[in-house]
């Protein structure tokens, strides 16, 4: 901290001498007496005068310094913190050694590593972004915060302990009810601000909806909403939904829960584990480290259990084993899954009300997909400052009871409103040409995973590269494709090809943050590091609470001779993901290279307490 000193000069009153001088004669001894009491009073006065200035100047100084206490919780972190601001100075253009870095061949996990306990069946696709090995980490800024974080490790048992304990639920309003059923509805502040008279998708009665016209309007073509006029009893055994039937039927079946942007990072799956009972007494009502509740995205509860029993579908939604598969939905409100798109698909509200915001297969949503956003965080931070029409969301919000079918290749993100408890059906496998040439990038996406030699990593990025260009003549406003397209490039030495794909990706969306991120990873590759800095920067502002960022950043600052400065993001970054061994590893190499032996040997002791979970 800079501080300014202030210093005072206080003049001396001195008294003047007339300029007429008085004639001894013409003045009485009374009247000179008078005028040395005069002058005596005069400089009494001029001294209480000054102490009273002094004063006055101590109050202001006292007052300036409460008001800036008071109000310090006003700005943001990252504008408080010296290490935040933007860089000046010319960056120091040492290049990085290649022990600093480490290809990790995965499309989808960009920025960081993730612990092996914590399985996913994203499918590797691509080597765009470098993983620092650990000697390329951390120094910490606040050094009596390490220790405590040890209690926040996130393995799959101390995840959940986490959440219940360390993130205690923000007190529910007093209005929120609890319906017959046992399930929550969702409180004033939720429906104020989620809900939505806005529905332009299309709604029909299911008497009134034959599967002839289903195949011929909508099959493929356009989501549509489908209305029963005895809402989910129609196709359900609702009362088997409840919350007490469910507790008493599969309260100890094990289930998986995350928050929406990570749902969508794994492939579609929950990363904390839970039994039913311990998710729907105490975790629906638990915040993870964005702030958002956790959401049960599980893809084989629903199959291990004899729900599959009670729901009796339509026939335009037959399901058919060994073709159709199923994910089990339950959340609080305000929890839900960020933009994703797969095969053909429906999804059934038994109780709970979800909203939903569309975008066909030509228009990637505004912000990207493998997003850099939870959906919260694009609903605060992209939704409102989407103008154009052309960019607008199809949306509406699906009660309890009706059937949203989902055509294969829409994109759709979710947030729910109360409680909501939903059954989703989607084909296994695509159906149309376009999707069925993304589905394929499944394969190109393992052997690229299996790839030992640069060569072969080479070669089937080329391969990879063919197929999305093919993508791209059919879809040519497609940021995801131009997007993936410009990641791969690099893996065959097309760096600056690279750069401008991802520039024509962010001339098209500049709330892409992870195009964003691949275009200050050229830099950095291009030792343009000032460059890169002022994008993180950008990034920061689009997006301050994604860890992508914060662990690059990290990485920038620490190879251009800052390590103190790094510790801040890393830090940030195990605070955000605490059971990322990676994470801390770099903050510990920080804090050793800023001398902070105190705050490495913490780190270490974190990670070992990690690494125990791995044996």
């Amino acid at each position: 901290m800079i501080t300014k000193q202030v210093s005072i000069k206080l003049g001396t009153m001195r008294g003047r001498k007339p300029k007429t001088e008085l004639n001894n004669n013409h003045v009485s001894n009374g009247a000179v007496k008078h005028a040395k009491k005069d002058k005596k009073k005069t400089n009494q006065n001029n001294q209480q005068m000054l102490v009273n200035v002094l004063l006055g100047f101590v109050g202001v100084i006292f007052a300036c310094g409460v008001f800036l206490f008071i109000t310090r919780d006003l700005v943001p972190e990252y504008e408080r913190n010296p290490f935040e601001r933007t860089k000046k100075e010319a960056p120091v253009e040492n290049k990085r050694s290649d022990d600093a870095s480490s290809k990790v061949i995965n499309k989808k996990n960009t920025h960081q590593q993730r612990n092996d306990d914590a399985s996913s069946n994203i499918i590797n696709k691509k080597n765009s972004h470098q993983q620092r090995n650990d000697d390329t980490s951390s120094k910490t800024i606040d050094k009596e915060n390490a220790h405590q974080q040890k209690d926040s490790i996130l393995t799959e048992q101390s995840m959940m302990e986490d959440i219940i304990n360390q993130n205690p639920h923000k007190t529910v309003d007093e209005q929120e009810k609890v319906s017959s059923n046992g399930w929550r509805e969702a409180d004033p502040r939720v429906i104020a601000k989620y809900d939505s008279t806005i529905c332009n998708i299309e709604k029909r009665k299911i008497e009134d909806l034959s599967s002839e016209e289903f195949e011929k309007v909508y099959r493929y073509k356009k989501p549509v909403i489908v209305i029963f006029p005895n809402g989910a009893e129609d196709w359900a055994e609702a009362d088997k939904w409840t919350v007490s039937n469910l507790k008493k039927e599969y309260g100890d079946f094990r289930i998986y829960s995350g928050n929406a942007r990570e749902i969508v990072r794994r492939g579609g799956n929950g990363e904390v584990g839970s039994s039913f009972s311990e998710f729907v007494d105490k975790l629906i009502q638990q915040e993870d480290e964005t702030g958002e509740p956790l959401y049960v995205f599980d893809r084989n509860f629903y199959n291990s259990s004899t729900l599959p029993k009670t729901l009796k579908p339509p026939s335009i939604f037959k399901i058919q084993n060994g073709i159709d598969d199923s994910i089990f939905f339950l959340g609080a409100s305000r929890s839900g899954v960020s933009f994703h798109k797969h095969a053909d698909s429906w999804n059934g509200v038994l109780y709970g009300r979800k909203r939903w915001f569309l975008y066909p297969i030509d228009h990637t949503p505004p912000g990207g997909v493998f997003t850099g956003y939870t959906m919260l965080e694009w609903f605060d931070m992209v939704y409102p400052k989407i103008k154009a029409e052309e960019d607008k969301p199809i949306e509406c919000v699906q009660a309890a009871g009706e059937i949203l079918y989902l055509p294969e290749g829409f994109y759709h993100g979710t947030i729910n409103i109360g409680d909501t408890v939903a059954i989703g059906i989607q084909k296994k496998e695509s159906t149309l040409g376009i999707q069925k040439l993304f589905y394929e990038d499944r394969y190109l996406g393992e052997m690229l995973a299996k790839s030992k030699t640069s060569e072969e990593r080479t070669e089937w990025s080329r391969k990879f590269i063919e197929l999305y260009t093919t993508i791209l003549e059919l879809l040519p406003e497609s940021t995801e494709v131009m997007q993936n397209i410009a990641e791969l490039l690099p893996n065959v030495d097309r760096k600056r090809a690279s750069l401008d794909m991802v520039n024509k990706v962010l001339k098209k969306d500049p709330y892409f943050l992870m195009a964003i991120l691949h275009k200050a990873e050229l830099l950095m590759d291009m030792n343009e590091a000032y460059k890169a800095e002022e994008l993180l920067q950008e990034a920061l502002q689009l997006n301050p609470e994604l860890f992508d960022t914060r662990v690059m950043y990290g990485r920038l600052l620490y190879d251009t001779g800052r390590p103190e400065e790094a510790v801040f993001h890393f830090r940030k970054a195990t605070e955000l993901r605490p059971n990322n061994i990676h994470f801390w590893n770099y903050l510990k190499n920080a804090q050793i290279a800023s001398d902070d032996d105190r705050g490495a040997e913490e780190s270490d002791e974190i990670i070992s307490y990690l690494k125990s979970f791995e044996d």
